[in-house]
């Protein structure tokens, strides 16, 4: 909870600051819809076992920009993967879908760099799957479930030539196990500015 604490404040200090470019006009003449197509990476915590290691994340996302307004409403599907390594040196694994609302505030000041920082809600599905411990031969079998859960998601980025976009978010489900970093790269069709 420390880390979304920190990306929360983060997140508020940045859209509060804006006050400190006030002798600077943020460009809000730039196009209404774009799409965004995204790969990365997902990190999670030990959460108590022997070690982590890093999964795949993929993202698609719609955005509208607001007329008139620094601010772009969007909505994401996105797939990450974060595997953890019991004491028996198989993987936990956990997976989920995640479709989020977000809204983003664009700090259109300069030309080719458009930082952005925003907050999203919706709901993902986790399956976690576990290496059954109580059987006892070599070839253990897998415990899974699946569940549904609310996901509260801040992030920050910079997008580049109005297209390339480097986003860094934190998918929090409110349990520890199931939440995870990712840092994306993304390539995002339409928007920028108009011509």
């Amino acid at each position: 909870m420390k880390t979304i604490k920190y990306l929360l404040f983060f997140v508020c200090a940045v859209l509060y600051g804006n006050a400190a470019f006030a002798q600077k006009k943020n460009d809000t003449n730039v196009r209404a819809f774009e799409f965004e197509v995204g790969v990365g990476f997902a990190v999670g915590s030990k959460d108590g076992l022997v070690g982590m290691v890093p999964g795949p994340h993929f993202l698609i996302e719609a955005r509208t920009n607001l007329k008139d307004t620094p601010w772009d409403l969007g909505f994401q599907l996105a797939y990450g993967g974060i595997y953890r390594k019991d004491g028996y040196h198989d993987y936990v694994t956990t997976n989920r879908f995640s479709m989020v609302a977000f809204t983003d505030y664009n700090f259109r000041y300069w030309d080719k760099v458009c930082p952005f920082a925003g907050i999203g809600l919706g709901r993902t599905t986790i399956r976690a799957e576990f290496p059954d411990s109580v059987s006892g031969g070599t070839e253990r079998p897998v415990l899974s479930s699946t569940y549904p859960a609310v996901i509260l998601n801040p992030r920050i980025g910079v997008e580049f030539f109005n297209h390339l976009r480097l986003t860094a978010e934190y998918k929090c489900t409110f349990d520890r196990r199931s939440s995870y970093f990712a840092l994306n790269l993304g390539f995002a069709f339409g928007g920028g500015r108009k011509k």
